[in-house]
């Protein structure tokens, strides 16, 4: 048995058993409260379809976790537990430990905790709104929002589960009641964030913890500061009762935890271990007590003996929150980065739960059948585009994966990373092939030539380099930009550059001369990222506020806009059939977006001449075969790719595909061939599934041996057939110019119109 389970095995021989959560303390006595155990919905299918937004196909990641201590939370009997973070609130049965629902925030939510009965779920979130859950049917019941519209950093419920404190970063804790969502009033006292909130187990005292470095104890009948606790040098993280309410541990930024009496007003001991900020207590209920760190290590304390019982390393991550289930039997840990571990005390064994990564950076391969994702702790996901599995995962970058970029043959991956330089990986291998070293600070975003040639970056030391990849050199710096340069791409075409930053300016620029031609101004906000469609006609454009604007970038005119994450969206790219965006956001998720529903455009396509016209044999038709594409605000669309093609009958166009003009106009010209009958001419618009049909009629022509002009030779062939009609043997349409069944006086009238002369239709 594992150090962990021994001793609490060996604790609860000595400790009387007790009953699991909840319970309230009368006079030093526990009563076992007895309440039902309502059940979370089991969501069917796969969690990545679950409550997406409009026009979104699926979501890849389920967003990262909040760091605050109260981002975990375990429903009172003890099956289930919340995660909450950047999307929602995640709910996962402990035994086994699986996904079962997702409740979809308003926006990013930090702090999480049930009632008592386990019937409702409270949620903070950024805005210092908090949200109500209806636990068996997964459903919002309510919101209430704060007068500070600050984070909710912490929550708690009363053990009898009439009040609701809330601790926000603008240093105040609001008590609400339950049953009505009505302010109970304010406690004021703090001098900083307020983050995190502990009821003593019968429910008289609130402890407050905050980043001012004191913890506070509160009377909650009389909304009044009963104590201050002094003695940490570091702001406070995290503060948990015992289970017998007679001790208050507190973890804090010093990296130390410390135990305080809290009848006896006073420090009892402080344990040390940690190397980094300790961020989350928590007690078991036989007393032991469990502490998680920055340095990425969970450590169980004897308290007894102020000694360590276990510590448990998580490398390379941040713990973020732990928490016992209410019978001590599971103890669960979450990383900053996402990772969540879920504990049998008992035996210790431990289960993964992975997927609530914190990405900040995407790339998709020239193929569209893998997107990348570069994460806060140095990995980098691959996602096959199609079926959304994860593929694999490259490591060895130094630190942060801030920018991504695919080689045009797919076969590099370009990393920018935290150590100010570019790495070069060859993605069938997962090997690291070179190191390019230029900017002065991180680069935020980088782009291929469409040539694979060139490589340009973006950093935030403000410009914007171009490297040659066959000698590996920066050959320009490209300085223009008033802050950090985010987002750079070429063209399709690779004539130009765009460069996106923070000085709210899309900038273009000649990569041959490499002079700024253009300079687009209008945005509203900080411009983080930037994707020209397949075709070039479509700029996307992100912005810190989280909204995505899309661009027709030949009129310079917006055609959409496009909110549907929580957060700020980092990277927008196209996949290669231009009918889909990734979108990857702060928080920490990839959208896949169906842009045949969030953009239809062109939305209108219209045959303006040329259509139910006759044409002589071998000659070019009298009306051109002319288009008309609008956009889906009715506007001619100028630059959209027209395909015309015969699709039956005999004839050849002059020209094949065309671009519409400034009127939204395109057209190409039949020459109809040596066959009589139908022709029918299809027109296409790329990106655009609607098409039209012009329909042309070959008619007979005068000129019966064509060789452009009706002459003597013509009426000797015409004058051999003279007077047959349709029954006759020798009959031939081809002579039979008006069509009327006969070859006679009249059609003998239309050879001597044109006698000496081109043919014409009258």
């Amino acid at each position: 048995m594992n150090p962990v389970g021994s001793l609490i095995t060996g604790l609860r021989k000595l400790i009387p058993s007790v009953v699991a959560f909840p319970f309230i303390l009368y006079a030093g006595s526990v009563v076992a409260q007895q309440y039902p155990s309502p059940a979370p919905p089991v969501m069917e299918g796969d969690f990545r379809t679950w409550h997406l937004p409009d026009g979104a196909l699926a979501r890849l990641g389920k967003g990262h976790v909040s760091e605050s201590d109260r981002s975990l939370a375990f429903a009172p009997n003890g099956r289930y537990f919340a995660l909450v973070g950047t999307i929602g609130v995640w709910l996962y049965e402990v035994e086994p430990s699986r996904l079962i629902a997702l409740l979809p925030s308003a926006e990013i939510a930090y702090s999480v905790a049930f009632s008592p009965d386990g019937s409702t779920l409270a949620s903070g979130l950024d805005s210092g709104m908090i949200e109500f859950w209806e636990v068996q049917t997964g459903t919002r019941i309510a919101t209430i929002q704060g007068p500070s519209w600050v984070r909710v950093n912490a929550l708690a419920f009363s053990p009898d589960g009439r009040t609701l404190a809330a601790g926000t970063e603008g240093n105040d804790i609001y008590l609400w009641e339950v049953s009505t969502r009505t302010g109970l009033g304010t406690l004021d006292g703090h001098k900083n964030t307020v983050s995190s909130l502990a009821f003593s187990p019968d429910g008289s005292i609130l402890a407050s913890g905050s980043v001012d470095k004191r913890v506070k104890l509160w009377d909650v009948g009389l909304r009044e500061e009963v104590y201050t606790f002094l003695g940490h040098t570091g702001g406070i993280s995290s503060v948990a009762f015992s289970r017998d309410g007679s001790t208050l541990a507190s973890g804090s930024s010093d990296k130390t935890v410390v135990l305080w009496d809290v009848s006896a007003r006073k420090r009892i001991a402080r344990l040390s271990g940690h190397s980094l900020f300790v961020n989350s207590v928590a007690f078991s209920p036989d007393g032991t007590l469990a502490s998680g760190s920055f340095d990425g290590t969970v450590v169980i304390w004897d308290l007894a003996t102020r000694e360590k019982i276990a510590r448990m390393v998580e490398p390379d991550v941040w713990i973020g929150s732990v928490a016992f289930s209410p019978d001590g039997g599971t103890l669960v840990s979450v990383s900053t980065g996402g990772a969540v571990w879920v504990r049998n005390v008992e035996t210790g064994n431990t289960e993964t739960i992975a997927g609530h990564n914190n990405a900040f950076s995407m790339a998709i391969s020239p193929d569209g059948l893998t997107l990348a994702a570069g994460e806060a702790e140095g990995e980098i996901q691959l996602w096959n585009a199609a079926t959304h599995d994860e593929i694999a995962r490259l490591r060895g970058q130094p630190g942060r994966v801030y920018s991504l970029a695919f080689s045009p043959d797919g076969a590099q991956l370009a990393v920018g990373a935290d150590d100010l330089t570019i790495q070069l990986w060859d993605v069938a291998s997962r090997k690291r092939i070179t190191t390019l070293k230029g900017h002065m600070s991180v680069i935020l975003s980088l782009a291929f030539s469409p040539d694979g040639t060139l490589l340009a970056s973006g950093s935030i030391d403000r410009t914007v380099k171009l490297w040659n990849l066959e000698k590996r050199v920066d050959i320009a710096t490209l300085d223009g930009h008033a802050d950090r340069v985010t987002s750079v791409v070429f063209s399709p075409e690779g004539y130009t550059l765009a460069s996106g930053s923070y000085d709210e300016s899309v900038q273009l620029w000649d990569v041959a001369t490499r002079e700024r031609i253009a300079i687009l101004d209008r945005h509203t906000g900080f411009v983080r990222s930037l994707a020209f469609s397949p075709d070039g006609s479509t700029l996307a454009a992100s912005e810190v506020g989280g909204a995505i604007q899309f661009w027709n970038t030949t009129v310079g005119k917006r055609i959409a806009i496009l909110d549907g994450h929580n957060s700020s969206v980092n990277s927008v790219v196209f996949l290669n059939d231009g009918e889909t965006l990734a979108s990857l956001s702060w928080d920490g998720t990839v959208l896949l977006w169906d842009m045949r529903v969030i953009l239809p455009w062109p939305n209108a396509l219209e045959i303006v001449s040329g259509d139910d016209q006759e044409a002589l044999l071998d000659l070019q038709a009298a009306q051109p075969l002319a288009v008309l594409v609008r956009d889906q605000y009715g506007a001619p669309l100028e630059g959209a790719r027209v395909r015309f093609a015969v699709a039956s009958g005999s004839g050849t166009l002059a020209e094949e595909k065309a671009v519409t003009n400034w009127s939204g106009r395109a057209s190409s010209t039949l020459r109809v061939g040596r066959e009589l009958g139908t022709i029918t001419v299809v027109v296409t618009v790329e990106g655009m599934e609607q098409s039209e049909t012009f329909v042309i009629r070959a008619v007979p022509s005068p000129d019966f041996n064509l060789d452009g002009t009706v002459d003597f030779s013509d009426f000797l062939t015409f004058a051999a057939v003279f007077g047959l009609n349709q029954a006759d043997e020798g009959y031939d349409p081809l002579y039979d110019l008006d069509e009327d069944g006969n070859i006679g006086f009249g059609d003998f009238l239309m050879v001597v119109r044109t006698f000496g002369r081109e043919p014409t239709i009258n």
